[in-house]
């Protein structure tokens, strides 16, 4: 922050501050701007410093319609901002509780640590006076996503994921910190027909999978114990390689695993499907099932794509007897229904 701008971003931030107290009720427009500016400017010490006697000094009523850009916050890579963040939160999680245990549920299944950390020490802090309003979130929470996202597609994800992170960006840890929340979620065991049939045919395969994860953990443990002073480059290489594939063991299974999953996303009875009568969708016509140019399903395709959207609609292809693929989106409800609660 330019010294010579300091002093009108201190009044700004105090103006907004004042507008939020003397307003009845506080005006959204002025909360967003208040946080708008401190966020931007959080960098600065002065400002951050304004930025919390706002906090401080304006209802907690205020804050009620922006928990979700609040709780957003931290996953920030600004410790300071991250505990003034938390600071506020926790005065509103005291007063308003109800407002911030779903939200927070849905942010400790964050891959970000940081952010999974802070928002289960948020629910800890709200637990500790509204021990029966969390345990009861937790169990809502918990069956609304089993519901709404079956373990195929939750498998799937992660694994599309954490494929990216390790191949793209080189990322093992951030790879681990998507993968073994599932793996843990498994060793709970299934509670749900479609989960025993999920864990009866994966189970094994991805067990193998976390041996190779955990071999590579301890592998990674022992190097870091050791004195790199005394370890020749030579030596240090063959160590990163010899970690590297333990992943890559691990990688060979989750391959086989996501295509696997893949091919479970269409049903087996389109799976099995050849040679219908049935027309591809959008192509009949009279005058074509007339000349005998009428245009059916020759076969579908063994799996199907998952467009990254809100209700992550489906993409789903089949093959025409005219020897060409056609693909239609295929639109389901909403899954992520702990966010718009």
């Amino acid at each position: 922050v330019l010294e010579e701008s300091k002093p009108y971003l201190l009044n700004a931030l105090r103006g907004f501050t004042k507008s939020i107290i003397l307003s009845d009720p506080p005006q959204l427009q002025d909360v967003l701007r208040l946080i708008t500016l401190g966020f931007k400017y959080s960098g600065d010490s002065d400002l951050e410093l304004e930025l919390q006697k706002g906090f401080d000094q304006a209802p907690l009523v205020a804050w009620l319609q922006v928990t979700p850009q609040l709780i957003a916050r931290l996953r920030s890579k600004r410790q300071s901002l991250r505990t003034t963040v938390h600071q506020l939160l926790s005065r509103v999680g005291v007063t308003y509780p109800q407002a911030l245990v779903f939200p927070l549920t849905v942010a400790t299944r964050s891959s970000v640590s940081t952010f999974v950390i802070s928002s289960k020490r948020l629910l800890q802090e709200i637990s500790t006076h509204r021990k029966t309003l969390v345990q009861q979130n937790q169990l809502v929470s918990s069956e609304l996503i089993r519901i709404s996202m079956l373990w195929h597609e939750i498998w799937c994800e992660a694994l599309e994921e954490g494929s990216r992170l390790y191949y793209a960006e080189h990322d093992v840890n951030g790879m681990i910190e998507v993968l073994k929340p599932l793996h843990e979620m498994m060793l709970q065991g299934p509670q749900t027909l479609r989960e025993t049939s999920f864990t009866q045919a994966f189970g094994r395969d991805l067990r193998e999978a976390l041996k190779w994860i955990h071999a590579y953990e301890r592998e990674e443990a022992r190097r870091q114990q050791e004195d790199v002073d005394f370890c020749a480059e030579g030596e240090s290489a063959r160590s990163d390689d010899k970690r590297l594939d333990l992943i890559d063991q691990a990688w060979q299974i989750y391959y086989k695993v996501f295509q696997k999953i893949h091919k479970q996303y269409v049903s087996p009875l389109l799976l099995n499907a050849r040679n219908l009568e049935l027309a591809v969708p959008g192509t009949y016509t009279p005058e074509r099932e007339e000349s005998g140019d009428l245009i059916t399903i020759s076969y579908f395709s063994p799996s199907i794509d998952i467009i990254a959207s809100k209700q992550k609609p489906r993409i789903i292809h089949m093959r025409g007897s005219d020897g060409r693929s056609y693909k239609f989106v295929l639109k389901v409800r909403a899954r992520k229904i702990l966010e718009d609660l």
